[in-house]
């Protein structure tokens, strides 16, 4: 059934589902009470707590997601219990987008009690929604957009259970449309979950494959069976030719643009080229600073202390498209003694880029000299071992890629459910 102007239902409904939805504001079935306040030394033993990063990572909770602990008397555990089918909302946080976040307890250990960060909402007498249902309803686009909109916002966003009590739900009466509703929403979810739990263990593999792949030995601890001589000593400088990177900056252009920069921004984690939208155009200067197919480019300077981006290497997927800026070295591999692949997978590895990160200096934003670290060794295979390793790292890469891509799909869908089953 498609939506209509003058019935309150939703544009996507299971067959045999005719009747008008319900709108009423929370106040009208539930209790709202803010949970409890104790100094930090009373965390870390005694009875459950539900927290605020349970409720806002989770939109629904069981006993083994409850991992917090409070001394309580038994006061207190009457006043701040948790039951089956309590919903709790995050009462604050950094960001108006990020308040009011719902879990409802699909099942919960005696005595449990909740934290005063959260509010837990609770019926006054009849229950109007099934726990499956309730899962979904407090997180659909409409009503956080009314969260966001009823709720406070100074130095950080608030909520409260008078907030709560104002806001509006659509629901059907029908308990049995709103567990068909819970229980393909909640399907869709368990399936997203096992492509997760796929994804971590891909990344799980790629993790331990280079660290088995590439170590500190002649002979590393993982090899393809045709391939038994020792790797070789090769310093940094040796792999190809460098050249650093000027600055380039008084030639960016707010329009237009026909080449994207590499700058310090441009270096995601996962190692990845992050587009800032930063374009130049070529004349003179920039014209110096174009890069090449198979170029790697390695990032010198880091904004955080801990390292994260600090030598990391971008191999560059097509010539005459990208311009270096500075703190940014550009190398030009030798393609008769080194694979430009293997070298991206190689110097990005965990245990080859500690080597640069140990060389680092500076406090609140570190840096390298490539005069200093072109001079670290490294225990390197020949070609043909390269293009081996490299052919097989990429294609597990294209495979948690493909896997990426895949669960983004199904999150999509899920959203697209969310925004045409409810109201």
């Amino acid at each position: 059934m498609t939506k209509s102007d003058d019935k309150r239902v939703p544009a996507l409904r299971f067959k045999g589902f005719t009747d008008d939805w319900e709108q009423r504001k929370l106040g009208a079935y539930y209790w709202f009470k803010n949970g409890i306040n104790k100094n930090k030394e009373f965390f870390g033993e005694g009875t459950p707590i539900v927290n605020y990063t349970d409720v806002y990572h989770h939109r629904a909770l069981t006993s083994n997601l409850i991992k917090g602990l409070v001394r309580v008397n038994k006061n207190e555990i009457e006043n701040y219990s948790v039951n089956k089918g309590d919903v709790f909302f995050t009462r604050t946080s950094e960001t108006i987008r990020e308040i009011g976040y719902p879990a409802v307890v699909l099942n919960v250990n005696p005595n449990t009690v909740f934290s005063g960060f959260l509010i837990r909402v609770r019926p006054i007498k009849i229950e109007p929604l099934v726990p499956e249902f309730k899962k979904y309803i407090f997180f659909t686009h409409t009503f956080r957009k009314e969260m966001m909109k009823k709720s406070s916002i100074t130095t950080r966003a608030l909520t409260s259970g008078s907030n709560l009590a104002q806001m509006y739900i659509n629901f059907p009466n029908s308990s049995s449309e709103q567990n068909q509703i819970g229980k393909v929403i909640s399907l869709l979810d368990k399936f997203i979950m096992l492509q997760q739990r796929k994804l971590k263990l891909l990344k799980l593999l790629k993790k331990a494959m280079l660290q088995t792949l590439f170590t500190d030995k002649s002979i590393p601890n993982l090899r393809f069976i045709s391939f038994d001589k020792n790797w070789d000593i090769v310093k940094l400088k040796d792999v190809g030719k460098a050249t650093g990177g000027t600055s380039i900056e008084s030639e960016f252009t707010p329009i237009g643009g026909t080449h994207k920069v590499i700058s310090i921004g441009s270096y995601k984690e996962n190692h990845t080229y992050n587009d800032q939208g930063i374009r130049v155009n070529l004349n003179d200067k920039t014209q110096k600073r174009v890069l090449n197919k198979d170029d790697l480019t390695m990032i010198l300077n880091d904004k955080t202390t801990s390292g994260r981006i600090i030598g990391s290497v971008l191999l560059i997927p097509v010539d005459n498209v990208f311009v270096y800026n500075q703190r940014t070295e550009r190398i030009e591999p030798n393609h008769k003694k080194f694979s430009s692949k293997f070298l991206y997978q190689y110097l990005n590895s965990p245990n080859i880029r500690n080597k640069i990160i140990s060389n680092a200096q500076g406090n609140t934003q570190i840096y390298v000299n490539w005069s200093s670290i072109s001079k670290l060794k490294y225990l390197m295979p020949q070609k043909k071992e390269q293009d081996k390793i490299s052919k097989l790292l990429f294609t597990l890469d294209s495979i948690i890629n493909n896997q990426q891509l895949r669960i983004k799909k199904y999150e999509k869908f899920k959203q697209f459910l969310l925004q045409n089953m409810f109201i």
